[in-house]
């Protein structure tokens, strides 16, 4: 399940979006703040594995933590 880096230039809140295995990543993100449908990826960002297809999983899932646990700087 890859995660997201996403950007919102309305409000400029960044936040995390995962997307299922098996589905395709939505045509447009909603920003989770603000409504709006102008969330971008956030630029040089990179698209990560969820945690939870690691064998190694020991660290907070980075959709569902807060910033300061996931590992996940945004």
């Amino acid at each position: 399940m890859p995660v997201y880096a996403l950007a919102c230039p309305n409000c400029g809140h960044e936040y995390c979006g995962m997307v299922l295995e098996g589905t395709r990543p939505p045509p447009v993100w909603e920003c989770s703040e603000c409504g709006s449908d102008q969330v971008v990826l956030k630029p040089g960002a990179p698209v990560l594995a969820h945690p939870w297809e690691q064998r190694d999983y020991h660290s907070a899932c980075l959709c569902c933590a807060p910033k300061a646990k996931s590992g996940l700087s945004m």
